[in-house]
């Protein structure tokens, strides 16, 4: 065999021919078994990043339900307990300002 094209030379005998014939074939079974297990890793990565992809959908799907509903929750008290709402506001705006006052790295 001609190592530089990778085809039989013509002057072996048919012996020779056929073991160089068994070498190609297997050094193109271990190419094919390198490609195929490639493609098995390709085609289950894939998997796993639609599987999380859609996992992140029906996560973000819940947050937004969820947020949805605190702000709900939020206006019916406000729309309910207008006063009460104001001094929650005014209470935590007062400890916001105390703690940024104290902090050290304050701008």
């Amino acid at each position: 065999m001609n190592e530089d094209t990778g085809k039989l030379d013509g002057a072996t005998t048919v012996g020779q021919q056929l073991d160089q014939l068994v070498g190609l074939i297997s050094v193109l079974r271990d190419r094919l078994m390198g490609m195929t297990e490639e493609a098995v890793e390709r085609v289950a990565a894939d998997e796993r990043v639609k599987r999380l992809n859609q996992e992140v959908r029906e996560l973000a799907d819940r947050l937004s339900k969820e947020g949805k509903d605190a702000a709900g929750q939020a206006t019916s008290f406000v729309q309910e307990q207008p006063i009460t709402a104001l001094g929650l506001a005014f209470g935590l705006g007062f400890l916001i300002a105390k703690i940024l006052r104290r902090s050290p790295g304050r701008y």
